[in-house]
Order: C-alpha cells, then sequence, then structure tokens
C-alpha cells in the first residue's frame, strides 16, 4: 500500500466520525437511506441517522427532501415540488438519477428533475450542500443532489420486497413491488410502483386541487466481468397522470420520461484504481392544457413540449505525488421543443400561439481535475480545476405564430433586448475549489473552502418566448443573458463526543451576473418599459448559516434539533432576492427499541417580510409575506418480525393552515401573478412493508 494513503484514510476516517451529525436519514417502507453533508470529504463513509426516518410517504423525492436540514421546497401543486439549497433552486442545483441528468418538460416546471425519480428503486439519496467537489457536472453553485442505485443484489437467488401504504388527506394509494435476482455472472432487478393522490385539504378545510395518478417501472441487468468489473443497463419510465397545479395556470394531463443508461466501472486498469463510463439518456414528453381537467377560461390553450437529454462521462481515480486524484471527461446536451396552441374552445385549439421554447439546444462539453493532499496526520487539503465549452441555439426563433399582432421569438427577443437568436451563443466558463480541512483532535474537527462556480443560462432563461397581446404577460428569454459566476467562501466547525454532536457553517457567495427574472421597466440592456417578464444580469449577494445538534441518551432515546437561515440580495437594485426561504429548522425526539419505534418531530419556519413582491417596482416573484408556522408530526414503526414492517404516523397533528414561503409564479398569459399554495391540513398515514 502506497504510505501516502495512511495518514490520508486516517484522516478521512476521523473526520467521518467527527461529522456523523451531518447526516439525516429518512427511509420510510421502500425508501432509501438519506445523506447530507455540509464538511464530508468522502461521501462514501456516511450512514444515515435514525433520527428522522419515520416520515410520511412522499409525492415525490423533493417532498421527501425537505426534510433534511437545510433544503427547502416551493410548492406548485400535489407534486413537482422544487427543492432549494442555501437559497439556490432549478438549474444552480445538479440533480443526477445513477450518474445521468434529466431535465423536466414543462416551461413553467411542473415536473423539476426531482419529480421523474422512483423513489423505492433508489438505495442512497446524497445532498452536497454548496460546492463539495466539481465531479457531477458544471454549475452546481447551491449543492448537488445525487440519487443512486446499486443493482448488483448482496446475495445470490431471488429476493425483493412489497409495499402497500395509503392515508387521509395524503397519498390515497402507495404501491410497490421489487425484484432482485443473481445468478453466476448475471445480475438484475424489475420494479413497479404506482401511487395516486385526491385533493387534499388544508387547515382550514379548504380543498387545494393537488390530486394526480403516477407509476414507475424500471427493467435493469448487470454482467460481472471479473471480481471488480462490471457492466450495467437499465430502462425506466415514469408517467404522470392528470396532474392539478392550483399554483398555475394549467394543469398537466400527461408527463412522461423513458430513461435509459448504460455503465461500466472497473479497478485497476494500467495507471487507474478505477475507471467508470458513463452513457444516460432521457427522454421527457408533457402536455399541460387549462381546459381538461378545470373549466376553461377566456381562451382554451394547451402546450405540449419535449426535453430530450443525453449525458457521457468518463471519471477515473488514480494516485500519484503522493495525491489522490479524480479526473473525467463530461458531455451533456438536451434539446427542448414547446408551444402553446389556442382556440375559442377545447375542439378549436389548433392556432400556433407562441413558441415557448423554439426547438432549443444547449450543449455542454467539460473537463475536471481535483486531488486530496494530506499534510501532515491531521489535515487535508483538496484543490480542483474545472473548465466547460457550452453552445446554445433556437432552431425554430424565426417562426411567426398564427394570429393578429402575433410575435416570433426573434421578433420577442429584438423588442425587448435589441438582438435575435439566429447565431448560436458560446461560452468558455471556468472554475475552481480549495477546500482546507483539520482535525484537532478527536472530537473537533473544522473547515474553510473557497470556490469559483460558473452556471450557464437555461433553456428557459436565454430562449423562453411567451407572447401576449398584453405586453404585462409576456415572458421573454435573453439571448444576450450572461453566465451567473458564483465566488463562495465557506467555514464550519463540528463537535463530536460519545453519543453527542453539534456543527455549525457559515457561508457567503457573491455572484457577479446573477440571472435575474425581472419586470421590464427600462433597466440597462432592456428597451421597453411595459412590464414583461424579462431576463437580466445583476450583482447579487448570499449569505447564511446553518447549525445541527443530536445526542443519543438513555441508550434508547435519540434527540436532534436544526436551523437554516439564507439572506440574498440583489446589490444592483438594492432590494430581496426573491424565493429565498425564512430561517426554518426542525426538533425531534425519537425512541427505539426492538420492536418498536416512536417518535415525534416539530417542523417551523419564522416569518419571511423580506420579499420581492411587487410587480411595479421589483419582479414580483414572491406572492407576499409569508407569516410563521410550526407543525407537529407523529411517527411510528412496529417490526412484526424479521420480514414485515409496519410504519404509521400523523402530520400537521394540530391541523395548522400554513404555507412555505416558497412558491411558483405563474405562467398562465391571463393571470402571471404569483401564486402561494397552502400545504395539506392534518393527514394520517400507514404504510407495510414485506421483504423476502
Amino acid at each position: 500500500m502506497n504510505s501516502a494513503r495512511l495518514p490520508l484514510q486516517k484522516l478521512s476516517l476521523s473526520v467521518a466520525l467527527a461529522l456523523l451529525s451531518w447526516n439525516a436519514g429518512a427511509d420510510v417502507g421502500a425508501l432509501p437511506n438519506v445523506e447530507v453533508f455540509g464538511l464530508r470529504l468522502d461521501p462514501n463513509q456516511a450512514n444515515p441517522s435514525e433520527a428522522g426516518e419515520n416520515i410520511a410517504p412522499p409525492a415525490d423525492a423533493a417532498e421527501l427532501l425537505r426534510e433534511l436540514p437545510g433544503v427547502s421546497a416551493g410548492r406548485m401543486g400535489g407534486r413537482g415540488l422544487e427543492p432549494s439549497i442555501r437559497g439556490q433552486s432549478k438549474t444552480q442545483l445538479n440533480v443526477l438519477i445513477d450518474g445521468g441528468s434529466i431535465e423536466g418538460g414543462c416551461p413553467n416546471r411542473m415536473d423539476p428533475p426531482t419529480s421523474f425519480v422512483t423513489l423505492g428503486t433508489i438505495d442512497k439519496v446524497t445532498v452536497l450542500k454548496g460546492v463539495q467537489t466539481l465531479r457531477y457536472g458544471p454549475g452546481g453553485s447551491g449543492g448537488t443532489i445525487l440519487f443512486e442505485r446499486s443493482l448488483e443484489p448482496r446475495k445470490e437467488g431471488l429476493s425483493g420486497e412489497f409495499a402497500l401504504g395509503g392515508g387521509v388527506n395524503s397519498l390515497g394509494l402507495d404501491s410497490s413491488a421489487l425484484f432482485r435476482a443473481s445468478s453466476g455472472s448475471w445480475y438484475g432487478m424489475v420494479s413497479a410502483e404506482k401511487a395516486e393522490a385526491e385533493n387534499y385539504e388544508d387547515g382550514d378545510g379548504k380543498s387545494v386541487r393537488s390530486s394526480f395518478e403516477r407509476s414507475g417501472h424500471l427493467l435493469a441487468a448487470g454482467y460481472r466481468i471479473n471480481a471488480t468489473d462490471r457492466l450495467e443497463f437499465s430502462l425506466e419510465r415514469t408517467d404522470t397522470r392528470d396532474a392539478l397545479f392550483p399554483g398555475a395556470g394549467m394543469d398537466a394531463p400527461m408527463d412522461r420520461s423513458d430513461q435509459y443508461r448504460l455503465r461500466y466501472k472497473a479497478r485497476d486498469i494500467g495507471p487507474f484504481d478505477k475507471v467508470q463510463l458513463d452513457w444516460a439518456k432521457s427522454d421527457v414528453s408533457h402536455l399541460m392544457d387549462n381546459y381538461s381537467l378545470r373549466a376553461v377560461g377566456p381562451m382554451a390553450m394547451r402546450v405540449p413540449s419535449t426535453s430530450d437529454s443525453e449525458d457521457f462521462n468518463v471519471y477515473t481515480e488514480w494516485t500519484g505525488l503522493e495525491i489522490n486524484w479524480r479526473a473525467g471527461i463530461q458531455s451533456r446536451d438536451n434539446a427542448k421543443l414547446a408551444q402553446r396552441f389556442a382556440g375559442m374552445n377545447p375542439a378549436m385549439v389548433t392556432n400556433l400561439n407562441s413558441v415557448l421554447w423554439p426547438s432549443v439546444e444547449i450543449d455542454q462539453l467539460g473537463f475536471f481535475v481535483e486531488g486530496d493532499k494530506a499534510l501532515g496526520e491531521q489535515t487535508l487539503l483538496t484543490a480542483g480545476v474545472r473548465h466547460d465549452q457550452v453552445d446554445a441555439s433556437a432552431g425554430l426563433a424565426g417562426l411567426v405564430p398564427m394570429g393578429m399582432g402575433a410575435m416570433s421569438p426573434n421578433a420577442l427577443y429584438n423588442a425587448y433586448y435589441g438582438t435575435n437568436a439566429n447565431n448560436k451563443r458560446n461560452e468558455s466558463n471556468t472554475g475552481g475549489l480549495v477546500r482546507l480541512t483539520h482535525d484537532f483532535n478527536q472530537n473537533w474537527t473544522g473547515f474553510a473552502g473557497l470556490s469559483r462556480t460558473v452556471r450557464t443560462a437555461d433553456a428557459t432563461e436565454r430562449y423562453l418566448a411567451s407572447g401576449s397581446g398584453v405586453a404585462s404577460s409576456r415572458w421573454v428569454g435573453n439571448p444576450n443573458i450572461r453566465p451567473e459566476i458564483h465566488k463562495q467562501i465557506d467555514a464550519g466547525i463540528a463537535f463530536t463526543h460519545g453519543k453527542s454532536s453539534w456543527d455549525a457553517v457559515v457561508f457567503h457567495d457573491e455572484v457577479g451576473d446573477y440571472i435575474l427574472r425581472d419586470r421590464a421597466r427600462g433597466q440597462a440592456g432592456v428597451l421597453l418599459a411595459d412590464g414583461a417578464s424579462i431576463y437580466r444580469n445583476v450583482d447579487a449577494v448570499l449569505n447564511g448559516v446553518e447549525l445541527k445538534y443530536q445526542n443519543v441518551f438513555f441508550k434508547q432515546w435519540a434527540f436532534a434539533a436544526d436551523a437554516s437561515l439564507v439572506r440574498g440580495q440583489n446589490e444592483t437594485d438594492a432590494r430581496p432576492l426573491a424565493q429565498i426561504a425564512p430561517l426554518f429548522g426542525s426538533i425531534s425526539m425519537d425512541r427505539k427499541s426492538d420492536k418498536l419505534t416512536y417518535g415525534a418531530q416539530l417542523r417551523w419556519a419564522a416569518e419571511q417580510t423580506r420579499v420581492d413582491d411587487s410587480v411595479v417596482t421589483g419582479s414580483g416573484l414572491d406572492a407576499g409575506t409569508t407569516g410563521g408556522w410550526a407543525i407537529l408530526n407523529l411517527r411510528a414503526s412496529w417490526a412484526v418480525d424479521s420480514r414485515q414492517e409496519v410504519r404509521f404516523g400523523v402530520h400537521n397533528l394540530f391541523d395548522k393552515t400554513y404555507a412555505e414561503h416558497l412558491n411558483r409564479a405563474n405562467q398562465d398569459p391571463f393571470n402571471p401573478q404569483a401564486v402561494q399554495v397552502n400545504e395539506p391540513g392534518r393527514s394520517v398515514w400507514v404504510k407495510y412493508k414485506y421483504s423476502f
């Protein structure tokens, strides 16, 4: 063994033990282990906490994630929640499913990437807050969320599990079946999931339009080339039907993804300790309209759209010069098309009204290299650099919709920014990371990190072209928008003694060319002042602090508490950034015995008065100020025997009426205001799982 690895392994192990309090678990029935890292050097060394493992079956992965410290989410309907970490969301977060990216097909983000995860097949969820590594793609300034499966069974033969759940004022049906098989060199997995939800009621007993049906199917196979090398392939389909969205002007009769993944992983190839090749492809088809699932408005409209993504990644690890190196080459391509059709009634929705995504293609090719260097027995230095080339184009920018006064995407771009999308946009983006971790002693560990991250504009920010006869209802992307440049510093300290631990992190993010969705008022680079939704670059600052405490006492009792605060400021306009969660957190107490585990959790949030809710002087993306709230959840699990388990609980025990501050701005051309959706009132749930 290379002697240079000994102090590094010793340090990594001590840091992993010292920072155990960073983990948060959420294993519910067939749900995966969940891990959160704020300081973690090696995510693979973590184990989930058991203090928060009993939660109500989530409608989608984002609803699961918001149970974790420092993660919030905005609601627009019963599912399709939008996660937010350290005040950043959407394409400021990298979301990977088995190493591949996926982008939703809805211009109004009814289907963020987390909505395509079939949780019953996921073995581990990892949340990396901020910039912990350069490995997982371009951007990721707010953090990275990894959903990972282990296709290879732990034993030969056939194994699997069945799960069935339901509730009142929650998921009415939540079922899944998963089978694993292993024989000789071959192994595989087959799974199926189905869930249904009716409209829920808030704490005042008012019905919230939130029903949906979803299903997921997975077929995967693997081949053992030798003792360490594997070749794996998987096919997956997710399908959501008749999803209602009270926070939007339309609903989604259909949202489907087909996902294909191929992975080759090997050990000890030439100079490399590890080599992994990943190919992933996803095809998303989405349909939203304002008439099939609700009373038709002044005009019937439908928006069919597609989003096709393809990734190819090469990842390697090796050791040289007493440094543990990681490097990779990554290609990520996405193509989007969305068109809005309109008519006087549902039978006449045939006229092209707007080319929302005019055949947008964004191709990114990048490479990174980073390494860990042990500086003595107690200190570890991590440093790396990343470079990405970006090409963006809009092939249908010149297409003119039907109707008097209709404007092509190019006409809209020219009217608001004095440009068009005839020429491909190119970017050359470079970022880097330096992080120092020091183990003061067996109880105290601290770290400090610096990073530069560049995030390119997404298809909506650069090329959306939603026209309207009413100027204030238009929504127009900016082909000349510059990429965001995040210069971050974060620092933290953690203390562990026996079964007690606490940690604290502070971070500061100066963002040059922050991509702001705003209202047209003749600002620099904006030619009109008619109140349309537009995009412009501003300077912004994000600051925050995260705290967590855990303690296990009397052998069976576990106490946990956490709190997170982010402050976002638009420095250019001297106003708050919109869609920043207030101070929020949770407190929990759980008792575990051989058969029965039970406990309670208090989730809370302070009021949020720092808002950008005016369409006259600001962006209007906040629905308004939000009052503080606290809800009490009860949970329990009973291990019937070694194969059977029952989990049950009550969410929002006191039937509190409340809403998360994060909301969505409306894409409805007749009502583009931001809408805040109340959370469910009291709900009761139960889930049974049988394993074999």
